[in-house]
């Protein structure tokens, strides 16, 4: 319950209005990024990759 009391507080310091059915799905959009904050470390500027382009032969012809 800290996180959520936390989450509701920072709104609330920042003058954001929301709804308090809001604060389990913003509580889980959060969690979600901390989770990936790994991965993104690791790959922080995914756009540089070239993608692949697979082609099937019989459209070359």
């Amino acid at each position: 319950m800290n996180e959520v009391n936390y989450i509701r507080q920072t709104l609330k310091m920042y003058g954001f209005s929301f709804c308090e059915d809001d604060i389990p799905y913003i509580h889980s959009i959060l969690f979600t990024i901390i989770q990936e904050q790994p991965s993104l470390d690791r790959f922080p500027l995914p756009y540089h990759e070239f993608p692949f382009l697979i082609v099937d032969k019989e459209l070359l012809k």
